[in-house]
């Protein structure tokens, strides 16, 4: 994807995430690399475990690692996913979490927060559209987005 941004720059991301379902249960890796037009480039690696809570309830803790290239920004953070299905036609979901940047930047270095709320409904029998706001509050930054995006699903045998 890209994202624009302030001042006339943009970013340009490239995401990997494999996803491995055991049952009830899923595992996730994921990488992300993302240049920057000012030259440098921002990575996050993310590995999370998902399992059932009750019937329609899934709970998904996911630990990052990211290193920002502006400023030399390394950042720990965990959030936890809840989430309900209604079989396979929508879901929704809340997420909260929270982290620590260490940075060569005084200014920068601090406590995360991150909180979000997610909706997907399923469209032509295995694709889906997904709505999301998200709000973050961070040493050098507070802000809130919305995005809407597009699964498409490979048929299954």
């Amino acid at each position: 994807g890209q994202r624009e941004l302030p001042a006339g720059a943009d970013q340009q991301i490239y995401k990997v995430e494999v996803v491995h379902l055991d049952g009830t249960r899923a595992h996730k890796l994921g990488v992300q690399v993302s240049p920057h037009s000012s030259g440098y480039t921002d990575e996050l690696v993310f590995v999370g475990y998902g399992f059932e809570i009750a019937k329609g309830w899934r709970m998904e803790p996911i630990v990052f690692y990211s290193n920002s290239g502006a400023g030399n920004d390394n950042e720990w953070r965990g959030v936890l996913n809840l989430e309900y299905a209604d079989g396979n036609v929508w879901s929704a979901g809340l997420t909260a979490g929270g982290g620590t940047i260490d940075s060569d930047n005084p200014a920068s270095e601090g406590e995360v927060f991150v909180a979000s709320a997610r909706a997907s409904v399923t469209v032509f029998e295995h694709h889906s559209i997904h709505g999301l706001v998200r709000y973050e509050d961070a040493p050098q930054s507070e802000y809130t987005t919305a995005m809407v995006g597009l699964t498409l699903r490979l048929p299954s045998d």
